[in-house]
């Protein structure tokens, strides 16, 4: 089966994952971050939120881009949805351009790792932070490298021995897509409709009440993941695979993701 699913993602290019290269993914990155933080010289400022970030791709089905943008304002914990600010509005089709924005359903196994972050990094009220969930700084490791959170997945991936290789893929995107086909709550077309696919004739504030109207409660639980806590204690005994630290900064610099 490995083989297979080897096979299939050479020839289509893509990069959806497992249930089980998802797990690796979250406490290889959980792991590198605690071995991070056990070093004098980044324990009083680097943020530990690798596995956070990678929990958000695979559960809102977003591109890195579009996860450097998110605020902490646009999840509606209420509603469970996330306003998107799309990577690629300007794209046309049929003559007709995409919204700038989107809505995706707000997963229920991605809130608790949202409040784990929301608590990493001293946020009391999300619902009224304007602040961006993995804003970078001149302080941030990954800041010297081409393209800050990417850099970090990527390295992250490699610690873990899931990255796909030598590919420049939206592998947490793609394994949504990969997830919410196969699921028997959701269309595909509702499925294009969340990953910004389809167009829709009509204003942003219209295709987003469009999209609004589409959201069922299913739609929420698509798929789960394990809690941060569970992926806390399966990192302690995390064994990651061998490679040199002088390899894995330069496939950082030359900004794959």
């Amino acid at each position: 089966v490995q083989q297979l699913t080897r096979d299939l993602q050479k020839k289509s290019g893509k990069s959806a994952m497992t249930h089980e290269q998802v797990l690796t993914a979250l406490v290889g990155a959980m792991h590198r971050d605690l071995q991070l933080l056990g070093q004098g010289k980044y324990v009083t400022w680097y943020r530990p939120w690798t596995a956070h970030l990678l929990a958000v791709l695979v559960c809102l089905g977003i591109r890195i881009s579009e996860a450097r943008k998110l605020r902490w304002c646009e999840i509606n914990f209420a509603e469970r949805f996330v306003l998107i600010h799309q990577a690629k509005a300007k794209v046309y089709s049929g003559g007709q351009q995409k919204p700038e924005v989107r809505i995706v359903p707000l997963q229920h196994a991605l809130v608790a790792w949202l409040e784990d972050l929301a608590r990493l990094l001293d946020v009391v009220d999300p619902t009224t932070c304007e602040d961006l969930l993995f804003a970078a700084s001149a302080n941030d490791l990954d800041d010297e490298r081409t393209e800050g959170l990417s850099q970090r997945a990527v390295v992250a991936l490699r610690h873990a021995g899931v990255k796909p290789p030598g590919k420049r893929t939206h592998w947490g995107r793609a394994t949504w897509i990969s997830w919410a086909t196969m699921d028997r709550k959701i269309t595909d077309a509702e499925v294009q409709h969340f990953v910004g696919h389809q167009v829709y004739a009509g204003t942003t504030d219209k295709y987003v009440q469009f999209l609004l109207e589409m959201l069922r409660p299913e739609h929420r639980e698509l798929f789960s993941i394990p809690t941060p806590d569970e992926v806390r204690k399966l990192a302690q005994s995390f064994e990651p695979v061998k490679r040199d630290w002088r390899e894995d900064r330069a496939y950082a610099r030359e900004g794959r993701s």
